[in-house]
């Protein structure tokens, strides 16, 4: 389906396709400043099976070029079992989600040109496998994503894009896992990342700001690194409750601070999996942190306070 004046669902109105794929696309005009709005009042927008569900929108005067309102709908796969690809773009305005989305891979473009597009999901109840987010165009990438996935595990890596460029912050939650399996990076903007466990597989880059990774396991989490971290002024992995494991096989910041779980007796900093040279650490690197294991190289230096 594709409108020219923009596209709005409303009064209990759904899209769905049995099998294959749906797109949605709409261009503000007339009265409507938004390029695709389901109201608060509208249905579900699913495909069955493991087709692709695609939503491309272009706002005008400042409104969002995607914008689902309705908490109580559903975007992407029409029941539970069902995993189609979700694809969100948007020209011109941020993409606001408050339906549920449930998909295998979640891709998002941000197609203005200026790189600067909101992508925030505000629904307790999402489930995406994958998600990736960029620009189809020559460079650049959106300009923030918010996303929690509710169920289990989620991976950045390949939907369409491939992994996340943006220029301002990237912040994802998991219920479980929390695996970085194509690389994040973010030019003006910080990375936060929460999870019960934390895989970094490929590079996370905050070339002017922080990166969080925080471990919320009830009775300690789990944080692996097993690519470059890079981040322009910390990188903070912390824990909250339990004993935590923070597993650096890479390279990470000089002054990355670690923060062990609050009532933990077992919080561990281990660098037995790193092959980069000596380690040197001091007290204020390690806040509530009970155990360090050196790196195979010689020469590891931790010093005390003065």
């Amino acid at each position: 389906m594709s409108e020219i004046d923009g596209v709005q669902l409303e009064n209990g109105v759904s899209l769905a396709v049995a099998g294959g794929d749906l797109t949605l696309t709409g261009d503000a005009g007339g009265d409507l400043g938004f390029g695709v709005n389901s109201t608060s009042t509208a249905g579900s927008v699913t495909a069955a099976g493991n087709g692709t569900v695609t939503v491309e929108g272009q706002g005008a005067g400042g409104a969002n070029g995607v914008d689902f309102q309705n908490a109580s709908a559903r975007l992407g796969g029409a029941t539970a079992a069902d995993t189609p690809d979700l694809i969100i773009e948007s020209r011109s305005g941020n993409a606001l989600i408050n339906s549920q989305v449930r998909a295998n891979g979640l891709g998002l473009f941000d197609n203005s040109g200026a790189n600067n597009l909101g992508f925030q999901f505000n629904h307790t109840g999402n489930n995406v496998n994958t998600i990736a987010a960029g620009t189809d165009l020559a460079s650049g990438g959106i300009g923030s994503v918010s996303f929690t996935d509710a169920e289990g595990t989620l991976s950045v890596g390949t939907v369409n894009p491939v992994g996340i460029t943006a220029t301002g912050d990237v912040t994802l939650t998991a219920a479980t896992k929390l695996s970085v399996d194509d690389p994040i990076l973010t030019s003006n903007g910080k990375v936060f990342l929460t999870s019960n466990d934390i895989d970094l597989n490929a590079t996370v880059e905050s070339t002017n700001g922080e990166v969080e990774a925080n471990l919320v396991g009830a009775t300690g989490g789990m944080l692996t690194v097993d690519a470059a971290v890079t981040a322009g002024t910390q990188f903070v992995p912390g824990g909250t409750i339990g004993d935590d494991t923070f597993q650096i096989n890479a390279a990470i910041p000089i002054g990355t601070r670690f923060l062990g779980g609050a009532g933990g007796t077992n919080d561990m900093v281990d660098f037995s999996g790193f092959n980069g040279g000596a380690v040197t650490l001091s007290d204020d690197d390690l806040m509530s942190i009970e155990v360090v294991k050196g790196s195979p190289s010689p020469g590891d230096l931790f010093t005390g306070p003065d």
